[in-house]
């Protein structure tokens, strides 16, 4: 495998791989960008031909072409491999594949072309598209996703799979057919079809949504003097070998490249609302099928970005349906934001009405607490509603939150609108922490980006660089690293790894090229060090503290919630350079 990977790295540059994605510029012996791995004004994106290697110094991302095509694109070592591989010309030669993997590859496979004859049976059934032009969907995204339709009759797919020579359990097995007293019969029937993908953008699954005005859209009377639907107005697919609902997000591989540019997602209800929203311009948007927003989703989306945007009805109907996916992204360490809906409407019906309304207001977005808070908070409601609604829909989002400093904002926010002491506040989170703690459910840790470098790791790198320089200000700036960091600057080299050695080298000379940096920039670092080193001590003193609390361990919170204030006015209190 190692010959193959050089072999790839030979016939391709990572010039040419990196500018396929990203516009490069020339900077001395280096090429510039800016990132696409963050949002930024100024380029700190640098790709150094000589080496073959990347790196961001706004988020520290780097690496070689193959690190670099499975951060853009989201994708495992394996598949970024095969991707570069295709490109390059280069057969990859794997030990056998298992079973297992011959199936998924055939499943993929009957998935795929059923996609494509439910494409082909759109332009036989005239209902479906003037529903779909009904909803406003140009043809163009109807196309660009692959929509189509499942023919009215019990086995239309069914016999044309088998013409193309596929196995009934193996259609079955696909999610596509269902078995019956006298053999298989078709999963989907008289339904627009939207096919559901990978992230590799695989077929692996479908909805079904009935078409207006046919047999199965109809009511009939029951015993009971009520009504039935003869039909489920949306069916999904089960699940099946290459489909869990639960690790698939709709229109999750269209949405890649935008997470990564926009560092933003925007999570709607259903697929009608995804395509107008994609076709108004909103790309970073993905949508859940069929079920709730789970942890496995928000890793998909963590590998983008840490900024989530909810949509919700205004009245807070929606915030309170969705309130367990709220405060699981709020844990999971994502900055969570809504967009509020107008009560009665739906984004595919704003986005319908006027593009430029739905723009606008995804625009206005709020911090999700900022809108608990003025949907439960209001004045001149009882005070003891306001109290009971404050405590169950917004304190427990201020429980979720991982981020100490975070917590303080909106403990003091909070306060001031309930007109109450902060302590008082601060007990009922940690009580409500405590009590979420008991739920096994509520146990999962914050999903993190492990590739990338915290905040006091890139700014040290910084000041590094500068240390490897000789400065007449290099003794001081190193006595006061030694200082904050509580090492000697020779055992920090004998920590530093292979990788991070070769960044800051990297560092050195795109920042001063040779040049002397002046004294006022290392001031600068050391303030920004400083401050970063503290801020890392204090996430991690409110894990410590978090347990604690989950433990009931009075004594450990005690020292820890000290601690943690304590770090927290070292915070307040460090003083910025002047200059």
């Amino acid at each position: 495998m190692s010959s193959q990977v050089s072999t790839i790295k030979e016939r391709l540059s990572i010039t040419d791989v990196v500018s396929s994605y990203i516009r490069l510029e020339k900077a001395g012996n280096y090429m510039r960008a800016r990132c696409p791995f963050h949002n930024e004004k100024t380029a700190s994106f640098y790709v150094s031909p000589a080496r073959g290697t990347f790196r961001s110094f706004g988020c520290g991302k780097g690496g070689d072409i193959v690190s670099f095509v499975e951060a853009i694109e989201g994708l495992t070592f394996k598949e970024a491999l095969a991707r570069l591989a295709d490109r390059a010309g280069v057969e990859l030669v794997y030990e056998k594949k298992s079973p297992e993997d011959y199936r998924k590859t055939l499943l993929i496979k009957i998935n795929e072309e059923a996609k494509d004859w439910f494409v082909s049976n759109l332009e036989q059934d005239a209902s479906a598209r003037e529903y779909l032009r009904g909803r406003g969907l140009t043809p163009e995204t109807i196309r660009e996703f692959s929509l189509g339709v499942a023919l009215a009759g019990w086995d239309g797919l069914v016999t044309h799979l088998r013409h193309k020579g596929f196995k009934d359990n193996d259609i079955v097995d696909a999610g596509l057919a269902i078995e019956g007293g006298r053999g298989i019969y078709d999963r989907f029937r008289t339904r627009i079809m939207f096919p559901i993908r990978d992230g590799l953008g695989r077929t692996v699954a479908f909805t079904g949504r009935v078409i207006p005005g046919t047999e199965t859209d109809k009511d009939v009377p029951t015993k009971d003097g009520n009504s039935t639907r003869v039909e489920s107005k949306y069916v999904n697919s089960p699940e099946t070998p290459i489909y869990s609902k639960s690790n698939i997000l709709f229109g999750y591989d269209k949405a890649k490249g935008t997470l990564l540019r926009e560092n933003r997602a925007l999570l709607v209800e259903g697929q009608m609302d995804l395509l107008m929203a994609y076709q108004a311009g909103t790309h970073g948007v993905v949508a859940v099928s069929g079920t709730a927003l789970t942890d496995s989703h928000l890793g998909l989306l963590k590998r983008f970005t840490d900024n989530l945007v909810f949509s919700f009805d205004a009245d807070g109907a929606g915030v309170k349906a969705s309130e367990r996916s709220i405060e699981m992204a709020l844990r999971a360490g994502m900055n969570v934001e809504m967009v509020l809906i107008p009560e009665g409407k739906d984004p595919a019906d704003i986005i319908k009405d006027d593009p430029d309304a739905w723009k606008a207001i995804v625009s206005d977005r709020k911090h999700i607490i900022d809108f608990l808070l003025f949907v439960f908070a209001k004045a001149g409601v009882d005070e003891r509603e306001r109290i009971r609604n404050v405590t169950k829909h917004v304190l427990p989002a201020i429980a979720s939150l991982p981020n100490a400093l975070e917590e303080a904002h909106f403990v003091k926010k909070t306060a001031e609108a309930m007109s109450m002491d902060e302590m008082t506040i601060r007990k009922e989170v940690q009580k409500i922490r405590s009590e979420v703690g008991k739920d096994e459910k509520s146990e999962t840790p914050p999903i993190e980006k492990t590739d990338t470098l915290k905040r006091y790791q890139i700014i040290e790198e910084e000041l590094l660089a500068y240390l490897s320089l000789e400065t007449p200000y290099k003794e001081y700036v190193q006595r006061q690293y030694e200082r904050i960091r509580g090492k000697t600057y020779d055992e920090i080299q004998t920590l530093l790894s292979p990788e991070r050695k070769e960044s800051i080298l990297f560092k050195r000379d795109i920042q001063w090229n040779g040049e002397q940096p002046k004294d006022s920039s290392a001031d600068e670092l050391l303030y920004e060090f400083e401050k970063a080193l503290l801020e890392e001590k204090l996430r991690r003193i409110t894990l410590l503290l978090r347990k604690a609390e989950k433990e009931k361990n009075k004594e450990d919170t005690d020292t820890y919630l000290l601690e943690s204030q304590n770090i927290l006015h070292a915070i307040h209190t460090l003083q910025a350079p002047t200059h």
